[in-house]
């Protein structure tokens, strides 16, 4: 298996901008064989940071998080497709 450099890697998770290339680095990341764990701690850490700026900018919200938006009201506390039957 090839050996990449550190700045190799840190390129490679700097270019996981959507969700679908975030979890591809992350399984191409739990492949390979780290001597400093450091290392594998801090490109997670990243990708992590990313993932979660990308469910900040995109508004990745659901009922669980308390929106209730018209699409289902619904799932409001105490509320039931019932009420609106």
């Amino acid at each position: 298996m090839k050996k990449y450099s550190a700045k190799e890697l840190k390129d490679f998770v700097d270019r996981a901008y959507s969700m679908e290339r975030i979890e591809i680095a992350r399984n191409f990341l739990n492949t390979l064989t780290f001597n400093d764990k450091f290392l594998y701690y801090e490109l997670m850490m990243d990708l992590s940071a990313t993932e979660e700026a990308l469910n900040k900018k995109y508004g990745i919200r659901s009922a669980y998080e308390g929106d209730y938006g018209s699409c289902c009201p619904w799932n409001a506390p105490g509320m039931s497709v019932k009420d609106f039957i």
